[in-house]
């Protein structure tokens, strides 16, 4: 599980789902997390791979991108800071 920071200069509190939970299953879960920084446009998941990392944005948002047969793609779910991918 990964907690995603848009910039390393950023510091945010937590994920809105994660502060959700009960404490003592947040406090588990964070443990196992990890800091990671996003570039823009990266790729999180692709639908051809299996799915390794769960995703808990903090400062950042993320979309969901859809391939069309034509080539082209849409922008489906953008998912805010206080979300889970």
């Amino acid at each position: 599980m990964v907690l995603v920071l848009r910039e390393p200069s950023q510091v945010a509190t937590t994920n809105h789902l994660l502060a959700a939970l009960p404490s003592i299953v947040g406090r588990t879960l964070t443990l196992t997390m990890k800091r990671h920084l996003l570039n823009k446009d990266q790729t999180l998941f692709d639908v051809r791979e299996p799915i390794r990392s769960v995703y808990f944005p903090i400062n950042a948002v993320v979309s969901l991108l859809v391939p069309l047969s034509n080539g082209q793609s849409v922008e489906t779910v953008i998912l805010p800071l206080s979300t889970s991918l």
